[in-house]
C-alpha cells in the first residue's frame, strides 16, 4: 500500500511480538508506518471518527475459527464479532469505508456484518480464494 502512495497507515495486531517484528522489518523502507499491539475488539486508545478506511484481512476470520459451526456460531463468537464491528464503526469517519478480506462466504458472514442503520454494503466480490466486503458508514 505504501508503494501505491498510501503513507498514513496505522497497523494493529493482537501480538506484541508480531508488532515488534513488523516494526523492525519495515522501519527503513516504510518509516511512516505506525504499529500498535491492540485488541481490535476494544481500541479505546484510538480516537473515534478518525479513520477514512479500516481494512481487515483475517482478523474476523480468527474470531470465527473457534471450531464451532459456521451455520450456528456460538454466543461468544457473535459477541466478539459484534464488539469488533462496533469498534470499526466507532473509528470510521462518516463516509468512511470498512473493507473485510476473508475466507468467509457471504451466506455465513453478511447476516452478522450488516448494520443497515450504520453502514451500507457497497461491494461484495470474490477475488481468488477470498471474499471482499466493502461497507460505507452513513
Amino acid at each position: 500500500m505504501c508503494l501505491d502512495g498510501f503513507k498514513d497507515i496505522f497497523n494493529v495486531d493482537y501480538s506484541e511480538k508480531v508488532i515488534q517484528m513488523m516494526k523492525d522489518r519495515t522501519k527503513d523502507a516504510f518509516p511512516t508506518l505506525k504499529w500498535a499491539a491492540m485488541d481490535f475488539r476494544c481500541m479505546n486508545e484510538l480516537e473515534g471518527s478518525s479513520f477514512d478506511v479500516v481494512l481487515d484481512k483475517g482478523s474476523l476470520d480468527a474470531l470465527w475459527s473457534d471450531g464451532g459451526s459456521q451455520w450456528d456460531p456460538s454466543e461468544s463468537v457473535l459477541a466478539d464479532i459484534n464488539a469488533s464491528l462496533n469498534e470499526v464503526l466507532r473509528l470510521l469517519k462518516s463516509g468512511g469505508k470498512f473493507v473485510s478480506i476473508t475466507f468467509g462466504q457471504p451466506h455465513f458472514r453478511l447476516p452478522h456484518m450488516k448494520r443497515p442503520d450504520s453502514w451500507d454494503l457497497i461491494s461484495n466480490e470474490k477475488v481468488g480464494l477470498y471474499y471482499v466486503y466493502t461497507f460505507e458508514k452513513h
